[in-house]
């Protein structure tokens, strides 16, 4: 689950090779679509001593909001696949 505080990197196209970290302080209430994907915009505080982050920056991040084992990663669409398939067949 997606919360304040939680830990998030950001990489900037001017600096394509750095990549600044910080922590997530606002989340957006409301999705957005973007190619049919739902996406939440969040506001991610970075320290900034070299003075390297400007103003009108663009850029994108990642927020990690946890691990699965790869078994769930890589079996869980076929497996839903699978019991609609079952579902339809018998009709439970």
């Amino acid at each position: 689950m997606l919360k304040n505080g939680q830990n998030a990197s950001v990489k900037l196209n001017s600096y394509p090779a750095r990549t600044f970290h910080g922590q997530v302080v606002i989340v957006s209430q409301k999705a957005e679509s973007l190619h049919e994907i739902p996406v939440f915009y969040s506001r991610v505080a970075i320290e900034n001593p070299e003075g390297a982050i400007r103003a009108g920056m663009e850029g994108r991040g990642k927020i990690r909001v946890g691990t699965y084992p790869a078994g769930y990663v890589f079996l869980r669409h076929p497996y839903i696949w699978f019991c609609s398939k079952l579902w339809a067949w018998l009709g439970w």
